[in-house]
């Protein structure tokens, strides 16, 4: 299993069938006198990435089921981070970090309002629900634009 450049969980597998061969890989490098080429900390680099990458790959394939929304989305994304954070590498704390500073980026006004009518209790971690007058003025705005929809179909 090879790495390819368009698919990027395909890094995952090639690296989890290198780690599922270690041993051979070891044997083999002893046999061609070649065993100080590959050491234990390259092994453990391999772990982490493997250990940091798999709780990606499971919120990737959440989101793209098809029944997936933007609260289902974001459950699996948090979900990640909590996974990333209880790692103790280096590599799943930088990516557990990327992930919610670009998740925070990205979620908007409309994430909140959406969680507020889901669950009026229960406020998303990386989309907080808005203040009752910004909730208010959100939907009137789409509702008007949904009554300029129906009003051009009806004409």
């Amino acid at each position: 299993m090879l790495d390819c450049p368009t698919r990027w969980n395909s890094l995952l597998a090639m690296l989890s069938r290198f780690q599922q061969l270690a041993s051979c890989v070891q044997k083999a490098l002893i046999d061609l006198k070649l065993s100080n080429e590959v050491n234990q900390a390259d092994y453990a680099v391999v772990s982490e990435m493997v250990a940091a990458l798999q709780p990606v790959t499971l919120a990737v394939e959440a989101i793209c089921r098809r029944d997936s929304n933007i609260i289902a989305a974001e459950a699996a994304i948090h979900f990640c981070i909590v996974q990333l954070r209880k790692q103790s590498s280096a590599l799943a704390y930088s990516l557990a970090v990327s992930l919610e500073s670009r998740m925070r980026q990205r979620t908007g006004t409309h994430s909140g309002v959406l969680h507020y009518l889901h669950n009026r209790h229960e406020s998303s971690l990386l989309s907080p629900v808005p203040p009752a007058s910004v909730i208010r003025q959100l939907i009137q705005r789409l509702l008007t634009r949904l009554d300029h929809v129906h009003e051009g179909k009806s004409k």
